[in-house]
């Protein structure tokens, strides 16, 4: 190669070299990408902890809507898995009612001892205070309200109450059940198992509205329509109702057994043109 050719060369390198570290010493125009900054050059050359901090932040970057769904997910199971209701144990107290008879005994002060029946309208009159509401309330309830009404008589009294002639409470289910009637409470009820106690719907029944009746007072019933059709089929009772003391249970009729059913003899078809024409043999 001639001398003239070298020297092109060699200006060609020296060329290609300056153009390639003035590139890495100005950024692009376009700027870094994700918005973050390089880390400083020495020398034209990244420093190896500068390197490695870039690449942790370019992947931090890159993914943050990944690694926070995932967290996200991974809390919501978690929470969905604890959120789980578990099965209790439901043990209802025993609710003092009309016309029970309590005995009720004073520890320190014997001559206080009384037998109380309830009235009709609910309440019992206690010897030597004011009349007390006992209906509905519980054994412990109705002991506390008892010794705070003797406290001001008595110096802190220690009472018991024991129910002596208690009344069978009741609930009644009717309509389109097989035995409809009164039923008195051998534990805890809810309306399937009434309905069931009952002898189960009749093919006339409307499950999908049957009706609950509680009484809130001596002028106001409450009525709620239940589905329990649809409690059954997706075997979900967690929505059946727990009954109380004087609830009635209505299951009415569907549509097709309100349609009255009726027969004609064969001389009433042939009577009314129901056949036509056509002879009957």
């Amino acid at each position: 190669m001639r001398p003239s050719g070298l020297v092109r060369v060699g200006m060609s390198f020296l060329l290609l070299a300056g153009l390639g570290s003035m590139a890495q010493q100005q950024p692009s125009a376009n700027g870094p990408q994700n918005g973050l900054q390089p880390p400083a050059m020495q020398n034209g050359v990244m420093p190896s902890g500068a390197q490695n901090a870039a690449a942790s932040a370019m992947m931090s970057a890159d993914q943050p809507a990944g690694g926070a769904a995932m967290t996200s997910s991974s809390s919501t199971s978690t929470s969905g898995q604890a959120s789980v209701p578990q099965l209790e144990t439901r043990d209802p107290r025993y609710r003092i009612n009309k016309t029970d008879v309590l005995s009720v005994n004073f520890l320190f002060t014997p001559e206080y001892d009384q037998n109380l029946q309830v009235q009709p309208d609910g309440y019992v009159i206690p010897r030597g205070i004011s009349q007390l509401k006992a209906e509905g309330m519980t054994i412990p309830e109705f002991t506390e309200a008892l010794q705070q009404a003797y406290g001001k008589l008595l110096h802190d009294p220690v009472i018991t109450v024991l129910p002596t002639n208690v009344v069978p409470a009741y609930f009644i289910v009717g309509g389109e059940v097989h035995n409809p009637g009164r039923y008195t409470f051998q534990g805890d009820t809810t309306m399937s198992q009434a309905i069931t106690l009952g002898g189960g719907f009749t093919p006339y029944a409307k499950h999908s509205q049957v009706i609950l009746f509680r009484r809130i007072n001596n002028e106001w019933v409450e009525g709620r329509r239940v589905d329990l059709k649809h409690m059954l089929n997706n075997g979900n009772l967690a929505e059946d109702i727990h009954l109380q003391p004087g609830d009635m249970i209505y299951v009415p009729k569907n549509t097709i057994s309100k349609i009255p059913q009726w027969l004609l003899p064969e001389s009433d078809f042939v009577k009314f043109g129901f056949f036509g024409n056509i002879p009957l043999k």
